[in-house]
């Protein structure tokens, strides 16, 4: 079993009025170590199970690396796509994280217009 799950994520804003998209992706790079998705997942010996858990946090808690913070009651919520991808290079998980929780690590890549 891999020591990390690795997910790019996507952010897709909107207009807080309207809900029409921005047209803007906000793009991150999550690194969630294996053991912190089996703090959580339901079957943590199961390596699909621990895989869903991963994402799922993977989602959770991309928005922190903008704000520092989860996400709040009352806010917006944002589109969130993510997909499993395979070992970054090093040169890129040398660098800081942009946010760190509970072992998981975020990276913000950037930002594009569609």
């Amino acid at each position: 079993m891999a020591e990390a799950f690795y997910f790019h994520v996507t952010l897709e804003p909107h207009k807080k009025r309207s809900g029409s998209k921005t047209g803007r992706k906000l793009l991150f790079l999550v690194e969630v170590p294996t053991e912190a998705a089996k703090k959580s997942a339901s079957e943590p010996q199961d390596e699909k199970s621990l895989g869903h858990e991963a994402e799922r946090l993977s989602r959770e808690l991309a928005p922190i690396a903008m704000t520092g913070e989860l996400r709040h009651g009352g806010e917006d919520r944002m589109e969130i796509t993510s997909c499993s991808i395979i070992e970054p290079s090093s040169d890129l998980l040398e660098r800081t994280a942009d946010a760190e929780r509970n072992g998981v690590r975020v990276w913000i890549l950037g930002a594009n217009v569609e």
